[in-house]
C-alpha cells in the first residue's frame, strides 16, 4: 500500500464521517495529536475524538451563521427609516 492510497482512505473515512474507517486508516500503534488532544492518543481513543469533533461542528455553524444573520440585523435595526430614505 502506497502513501497516496493510505491519505485517500482517511481523506474519504473522514468525509464519511465513518469513524470505525478514520481510526483504521492508522497503522497499528499509530498516534493522532492536535492541540485538542492534550498529547498523543491512538486508535481506540481517536475514534470517540473523531466522533466529537463531528457531533460539535454542525452546532458551531449554527452559531457562526446566526451571528452572521444577527448582526447586520441588528445594526440597520437602529437607523431611523426617515433618515435613510431622505440620504437617497
Amino acid at each position: 500500500m502506497d502513501a497516496m492510497e493510505i491519505a485517500w482512505r482517511y481523506v474519504n473515512a473522514w468525509n464519511a464521517r465513518d469513524t470505525a474507517s478514520l481510526a483504521a486508516s492508522f497503522r497499528e500503534g499509530g498516534t493522532y495529536e492536535d492541540p485538542g488532544t492534550e498529547g498523543p492518543i491512538g486508535t481506540a481513543a481517536l475514534a470517540g475524538y473523531a466522533q466529537g469533533l463531528f457531533d460539535s461542528v454542525p452546532l458551531v455553524l449554527l452559531v457562526v451563521a446566526a451571528a452572521a444573520c444577527w448582526v447586520p440585523a441588528r445594526r440597520a435595526a437602529r437607523v431611523d427609516p426617515a433618515i435613510a430614505l431622505s440620504a437617497e
